[in-house]
């Protein structure tokens, strides 16, 4: 995924549903400039100690912003949740 978004040292990219943040390493690997947002607390932690930055728990409340180059996304699919991540 990382490959074809063609992540770039220097980018700053989203991974919005971070999870154990294996796409938001992969993006920090590449010289990225990653923020994670996960709702979990436990995963927070599990992104914290892998060095990425969480800057919130829950994407669908996030202002939009235009900062970011790319974003990486495995979304929760529940219930429709994937739906309203991509909206």
């Amino acid at each position: 995924m990382a490959e074809l978004a063609d992540i770039q040292k220097g980018q700053m990219v989203l991974e919005p549903s971070a999870g154990t943040g294996r796409l938001a390493s992969v993006a920090k690997a590449l010289g990225a400039k990653v923020d994670a947002v996960e709702v979990s607390s436990r995963l927070q932690d599990i992104l914290k100690a892998k060095g990425l930055d969480v800057v919130a728990s829950d994407f669908t409340e996030m202002a939009p912003e235009s900062k970011y180059d790319r974003v990486l996304m495995n979304p929760p699919f529940n219930k429709g949740a994937e739906a309203h991540h991509v909206l």
